[in-house]
């Protein structure tokens, strides 16, 4: 029992022993480990400011940069003059340019009422100043910086003003280079310049604009043309498009594209034979070219003319022609009265002869033909049709070609030759009709109907007989609905028919055959009316449509 004791007891110490040395090791290591914490703790707190420090350093720099901006800025209401631009402006009007101005450059632009006038620009990347510099002295123009705001006035405002003209302190002037390099031009140039200076280079089209005293201006101008040698070879960026006309002639529109043609680069060449045209240019003004190309190539737009040519041979009652107020006075809202126009009449016609002109409304026709039959016996002596383009001219004639025999001797040295040819002459009622499309449906007709007949002959010595032909005319300008129908009347002409009547057989006896018949004069008159109606067609199938239309409609009694 006591042996036991004992070795608990050891036990016990030697468990004690270990439990010490335990419970001394692991405080060491806690306090080893704490310190070293706590020596990184310490070393990040002092570290910990600095990078803050460094950090708020490069933000309050930023913050004062931007701060000091602002307030460059707001102490300069005109550096928004600074900023470039590129333009390219076709006659624009100054207050919208000046606007646009005002809005690139967040600027405060006014103008006087007096201020006005049209602006053509192709600048690029040159600034507002530089803009509106060249605005102000090739527009005769002066402009006022005074607490933030930029005032436009004309040359005289601004002389009534300060005693002294704008143009006085600078010059503009403006040089085309054809051969050097614009930006070595323009390096040289501003070596020449004074501190008010300015030159402006535009290298797409080898301009350059110089501003300066007149002195500078024409320094610089002299050294410009001496840099413009010819044998210095500038390569232009120029674009080149071929045009195949689909409608228009070559020939028509070279003029017109030439006008556009950038001077002194631009050039265009024809082909007539394909009908086309072959032009190079610089790229910005080259899609002008192609707008103006395309205007001009439209397709023509044709008018089919649909003509009546109607005689009407007056009955006694109405020897003076037919009574047409009256015959505009039943038709009512169907005809139109127009007007009359008197004009000379041939000998072989009535001295009181005039014109009539009226428009009738579509499908009235044949209601108006009725009305005609009143006065007379009607008779259809023509009804052509013809298509003619627009603004182009188009001819009815209605008569005889009369001939006629000329002479002509030629005289050798030896012999003489005569020979003889014939010439024809047309007698009649002949109509040239230009009509024009306007755009609200209607067409404009201009009419030139003329009148002529043959008075006498004239025998020459060689016993040929010259026609002399006595001719009247007018002109006139009717507007009328696409298909409605123009009326011309009024052409009157007398006749005289000889009338032989005699006894069968004993009419024909050699001798005595006039006692048994009788000669007389039959004179009648008769009036021409002529009836035009334009018909607008875009190609050939609408045209046979027409034409279709027509032949439905019910034709008039002869």
């Amino acid at each position: 029992m006591k042996k036991i004791t004992i070795a608990i007891l050891i036990l016990f110490f030697i468990a004690l022993s270990f439990g010490f040395i335990d419970a001394q090791s692991v405080p060491g290591e806690d306090l080893a480990k704490n310190s070293s914490q706590a020596q990184a703790a310490d070393s990040l707190k002092k570290d910990a400011p600095v990078v803050k420090a460094d950090n708020a350093k490069d933000q309050a720099a930023k913050e004062d940069a931007a701060k000091d901006e602002a307030l460059e800025d707001a102490d300069d209401p005109f550096s928004g003059l600074s900023r470039k631009i590129s333009l390219d402006l076709r006659s624009m009007d100054i207050m919208d340019t000046i606007k646009f101005l005002s809005k690139q450059g967040d600027l405060n632009m006014v103008a006087t009422k007096n201020v006005s006038g049209k602006v053509t620009l192709f600048l690029k990347d040159v600034t507002i100043a530089d803009v509106l510099d060249i605005i102000l002295l090739t527009n005769n123009l002066a402009c006022e910086k005074k607490t933030g705001i930029i005032t436009i006035m004309t040359e005289a405002e601004y002389e009534s003003l300060y005693g002294e003209k704008y143009t006085d302190k600078k010059q503009t002037k403006t040089i085309t280079l054809k051969y050097a390099d614009p930006k070595r031009v323009g390096t040289i140039l501003g070596n020449l310049k004074s501190s008010v200076g300015k030159v402006i280079i535009d290298d797409a089209t080898g301009m350059i604009i110089l501003i300066d005293t007149p002195e500078k201006v024409k320094e610089m101008e002299e050294a410009a043309i001496k840099s413009d040698l010819s044998t210095v070879n500038r390569v232009l960026p120029t674009v080149r498009e071929t045009f195949e006309l689909g409608y228009a002639k070559t020939a028509d529109i070279k003029g017109e594209i030439t006008k556009v043609l950038t001077k002194d680069i631009g050039t265009i060449e024809v082909d007539e034979r394909t009908n086309k045209l072959v032009v190079t240019d610089l790229p910005h003004n080259m899609e002008r070219i192609k707008s103006l190309v395309a205007d001009f190539d439209a397709k023509t737009r044709e008018v089919l003319i649909e003509a009546k040519i109607i005689e009407i041979t007056l009955n006694d009652d109405f020897a003076m022609g037919v009574d047409w107020q009256k015959v505009y006075g039943l038709a009512a809202d169907s005809l139109k009265f127009t007007g009359s126009f008197p004009f000379r009449a041939p000998t072989s016609t009535s001295s009181t002869m005039k014109l009539n002109v009226g428009t009738l409304a579509d499908n009235k026709f044949t209601f108006v033909l009725t009305l005609i039959k009143s006065f007379g016996k009607l008779k259809v002596v023509s009804s052509p049709h013809i298509v003619v383009c627009n603004n182009e001219e188009a001819k009815f004639m209605v008569g005889t070609r009369e001939a006629y025999v000329t002479t002509t001797i030629t005289t050798g040295d030896v012999t003489t030759t005569t020979s003889e040819s014939v010439q024809f002459i047309d007698v009649g009622v002949t109509l040239y009709v230009t009509p024009t499309i306007n755009k609200d449906g209607f067409v404009k007709m201009h009419i030139k109907p003329e009148v002529s007949s043959i008075s006498e002959w004239l025998e020459t010595t060689e016993g040929n007989k010259i026609p002399i032909v006595d001719t009247s005319n007018v002109e006139t300008d009717v507007l009328v609905k696409d298909g409605n129908t123009i009326i011309l009347a009024g052409l009157i002409k007398k006749t005289t028919d000889r009338n032989t009547s005699k006894m069968p057989l004993l009419g024909s006896l050699p001798v005595l055959g006039k006692l048994f018949s009788n000669v007389s004069d039959l004179n009648t008159k008769k009036e021409l009316a002529i009836f035009l109606t334009p018909h607008v067609i875009s190609g050939a199938d609408e045209m046979f449509k027409v034409k279709d239309e027509m032949k439905t409609r019910k034709p008039p009694k002869r």
